[in-house]
């Protein structure tokens, strides 16, 4: 079966795409247009400019009369020489004007019997092009058009959007126009002056034929729509071109390749085989081993409990057990005999495999490297899978530390794999959050904004955040963002509140008018219209809705008499008015009325209502309805008040009476928590915290992580650390990458090992966390390893830093290892952040002395004079000065 040469072509095409397509255009002519432009061009010559446009290029052509045929050329030959015989021929010219006479009447004569074969449209091109018998717009030169985008040109063509256009516009300037229109011009409208477009499908299918190169091509001409210009009878107008191209759109394969088609069969190292067998075994041994001088080691004590999972503290004991154990083993010797009886094994599937694979022999490097890979992989796998047996069959026999360190690395492995699975709208959710804990506003609208853009329906949770750090305008946008997509009750709530908070009370009226038309008998409803009225001024209407709020609020606690079936009046009797307005007056004597504890209870609904979304200047407004303000939650609101109004001093004056009066109010505590948090005072913070961890132990991660950063801010590393192991310990499972970071930093601190371990968690966890890399890095360049420092530098750098305690000591760890530019960058980083900058005289200093150390004298002396400015030490200053003179 002979190959399908199209279909090489395609595949040539394929394999090998074409970068840089050429086409070398010829315009031949355009035909068929209205005669009356050969008369305006006549008579108004360098008017008008006729362009043919293809691919963005532009080539220009001119009006052509038709041509004289020999026999009207001796017509009028006859004609003139008889008016003036001065003009008269020589028999032998005359004798050749007849010959050629007679051959145009043979040529005549065959074009007829020629175009009576041909078909209506060949006909038309036919008498077109012929010069003798009708004008056309020619053209002289070719043009080369370069393509790159050729699979867009095949598409074009393919779908008949390869058009082509011919312009007619007129070729002067502006100001010349303006003359022609007010003057008077002979055989011109003025309609004529505008641009004519006329545009045609340009059919280059033949070009996809393999190995095609020359066609010509014809295109039918259609004016397109324009109101300000007139309609030409243009039907049967078209334009001819000639197109070469460089290479061929469609390769031509004219040497049919052989195929040479071997079985390859890819033979995996067999996992049944005597040789693998033995290394399985071999591994069973081993285990078996280690396990026994483990054993010798750290006997075992079975009656120990096994927990579900380790704490950290546990953790830490078995990595120090493991080291003092892979020290004893490897300086007894006994590792090297495990080593040669796990290498016999392993040579042994070695060959089994190379053996198959024919050795080195015609092996490649890239081919060496892929073997052992492979061979790596396995030998992994096979391990991984053996040691998993070996400790699930022999649970109760081996030591206890050994089964909980590989039931633990299960577990951890698993929380990973879960935590990585998990939804972006919740991992970002839940960095929100945790940032919001501990009060970094940055990152967590970082995070919300994230949450927003992944799910937009969240944007409410992000407005509520809004209101809590007083960005009412960025949480009005939010919420009418998820107005736009649906429709929700607790939306239109928050808008109105907003328009309440921007006295825009027409449109909250209009919100919550058409909320009551859904639920009329919602308590909270009425209440915020009653609200609306009173802000307004209109007491009238603000009561009206406080009494419908005060009915429901009674027929909801059932004090309303059920009413009696209304009775039709007697036509025949005339109604005693006067006694029905004395009973109604009996009636309203008698009917309940509210006390005013149960007043303000309605009216504690809509002040909890604003409290709980952080609008304390509606919940400070409202609560002028409150008769009885002494009461505890009415406090609590107050305090919260006080805090949003920023007096600090006076919500802790009440804070502490509430207090005083119920010490073991887990709530107020949290309030008094944040505020000393918030108010830089640390210590009463501390405390706070402690206190609110004794009274509820259940919901105390956001405390515990709140505390554990409160530790870090003084400095204080070890209660930092048992803090954040109990944070890590009570998270199931442990995806903080906060409590990560915090228990990375204080063990950092303490010179731990494990910190490395606990910062490589936390980037797991966030990898877009500028302070982990920074740390990351931190702890590299302790341990002396700068490759590794340069490039958690470099992630670090893609990220966004805020400590800057953290980049000034990594620039002067830079500093020591002499790393000049990397801690000018680390500096520069500092003096272009946004954060205020403490000490900004020593950074400036600094700045200066990195330049000069760099030879960048102008900047270094511009850095030391302005640090001049910040400085105060007197001698600090007079350094500053002898660094500027020896510049």
């Amino acid at each position: 079966m002979e190959p399908d040469p199209k279909l090489l072509s395609l595949l040539e095409k394929v394999n090998n795409p074409i970068e840089l397509f050429k086409i070398q255009i010829t315009v031949k002519g355009v035909y068929g247009f209205a005669e009356d432009w050969k008369l305006t061009d006549e008579t108004n010559p360098g008017i008008f400019a006729n362009v043919v446009r293809y691919q963005g290029e532009d080539m220009f052509g001119k009006i052509k009369g038709r041509e004289l045929t020999e026999r009207e050329k001796f017509e009028e030959y006859q004609k003139n020489s008889k008016k003036n015989k001065k003009e008269t021929k020589s028999p032998e010219e005359e004798e050749q004007m007849k010959k050629a006479l007679a051959l145009e009447e043979e040529e005549e004569l065959k074009k007829q019997q020629h175009l009576g074969t041909l078909q209506e449209q060949d006909k038309l091109f036919f008498i077109s092009e012929d010069k003798f018998k009708t004008i056309s717009i020619q053209y002289e030169e070719t043009h080369t058009i370069e393509i790159k985008n050729v699979r867009q040109l095949e598409e074009e063509i393919l779908e008949n959007r390869n058009f082509i256009y011919f312009i007619r516009q007129p070729a002067i300037t502006e100001e010349e126009l303006a003359k022609l229109k007010k003057g008077k011009t002979k055989n011109l409208n003025n309609a004529e002056l505008t641009q004519i477009i006329f545009k045609g499908v340009f059919d280059l299918s033949d070009l996809l034929e393999p190995g095609c190169t020359r066609t010509t091509a014809r295109a039918f001409l259609k004016q397109e729509e324009n109101a300000d210009c007139p309609k030409y009878n243009c039907d049967k107008m078209y334009v001819k071109v000639e197109i070469e191209t460089e290479p061929a759109l469609t390769p031509l394969v004219e040497e049919i390749p052989v195929l040479n088609i071997e079985p390859i069969i890819v033979q995996r190292i067999p996992s049944k085989f005597e040789c693998v067998g033995q290394f399985q075994r071999d591994i069973k041994e081993a285990m078996k081993a280690l396990d026994e001088e483990y054993s010798k080691l750290y006997p075992s004590d079975q009656k120990v409990k096994v927990s579900a999972n380790l704490t950290v503290q546990k953790r830490q004991e078995l990595q120090k057990k493991k080291e003092s154990f892979l020290n004893e083993i490897n300086q007894s010797g006994k590792y090297k005999i495990l080593q040669d009886r796990l290498r016999s094994s392993i040579i042994r599937v070695c060959i089994d495999k190379f053996a198959k694979e024919g050795l080195f022999a015609g092996v490649n490097k890239d081919e060496q490297d892929r073997l052992f890979a492979e061979l790596y992989v396995f030998m992994m796998e096979e391990m991984q899978t053996t040691l998993g047996e070996y400790v699930i069959n022999n649970k109760e026999d081996i030591h206890e530390d050994l089964y909980q360190t590989y039931d633990q690395n299960q577990r951890d492995r698993d929380v990973v794999f879960q935590s990585l699975k998990e939804q972006a709208f919740k991992k970002f959710k839940r960095f929100a959050e945790q940032y919001e804990t501990i009060n970094q506003v940055d990152q967590a609208l970082k995070y919300y904004t994230n949450m927003v853009l992944v799910d937009p329906k969240s944007a409410t949770i992000f407005a509520k955040y809004c209101f809590k750090i007083q960005r009412f305008k960025a949480a009005e946008q939010l919420i009418q963002m998820v107005r736009d997509i649906e429709w929700n009750k607790e939306n239109e709530l928050l808008m109105a509140c907003l328009y309440i908070r921007r006295e825009r009370f027409k449109e909250a009226t209009n919100i919550v008018q058409a909320l009551l038309q859904k639920e009329p008998i919602n308590t909270l409803f009425n209440l915020l219209m009653s609200f609306i009225y009173k802000q307004q001024g209109n007491q009238n209407m603000a009561d009206k809705y406080l009494r419908c709020t005060q009915r429901i609020f009674m027929r909801t606690m059932g004090l309303l008499t059920k009413g009696f079936p209304k009775q039709q009046p007697d036509p025949h009797v005339l109604p005693n008015f006067k006694q029905q307005m004395i009973e109604q007056q009996e009636k309203a004597k008698k009917a309940p009325v509210l006390t005013q504890e149960q007043t303000d209870q309605i009216q504690l609904e809509l002040i909890e209502y604003f409290a709980s979304r952080s609008l304390f200047d509606l919940a400070e407004k409202a609560l002028v309805n409150i008769k009885d303000k002494t009461t505890q939650k009415i406090n609590i609101i107050k305090a919260q008040i006080h805090i949003f109004n920023e007096n600090y001093a006076e919500a802790q004056s009440l804070i502490q009476k509430i207090l005083n009066q119920n010490p073991k109010n887990y709530e107020v505590y949290l309030i008094k928590g944040a505020l000393c948090y918030q108010t830089d005072q640390f210590y009463e913070a501390e405390e706070t915290f402690l206190k609110a961890l004794s009274i509820q132990h259940k919901r105390s991660f956001d405390i515990l992580l709140r505390l554990g950063y409160l530790y870090l801010k003084r400095k204080s590393w070890q209660d930092a650390r048992a803090i954040f192991e109990r944070a890590l310990d009570q998270q199931v499972p442990s995806n903080s990458s906060l409590t990560w970071l915090g228990l990375g930093i204080s063990n950092l601190r303490l010179k731990d090992p494990i910190a490395e371990e606990c910062l490589c968690q936390a980037s797991i966890h966030e990898p877009f966390n500028g302070e982990v890399w920074g740390y990351q890095a931190l702890n590299c360049l302790q341990q002396k390893r700068g490759q590794q420092a340069k490039q958690c530098l470099q992630r670090m750098e893609q990220t966004e830093v805020n400590d800057l305690d953290l980049l000034i000591e990594l620039a002067e760890e830079m500093n020591k290892c002499q790393d000049f530019e990397s801690c000018r960058q680390i500096l520069m980083r500092v003096y272009n952040s946004k954060v205020k900058i403490p000490n900004m005289g020593q950074l400036l200093k600094n700045l200066g002395q990195v330049h000069a150390e760099l030879r960048r004298k102008d900047e270094a002396k511009q850095y030391y004079e302005e640090s001049l400015q910040y400085l105060e030490s007197g001698n600090e200053k007079a350094k500053v000065i002898q660094e500027m003179k020896l510049l």
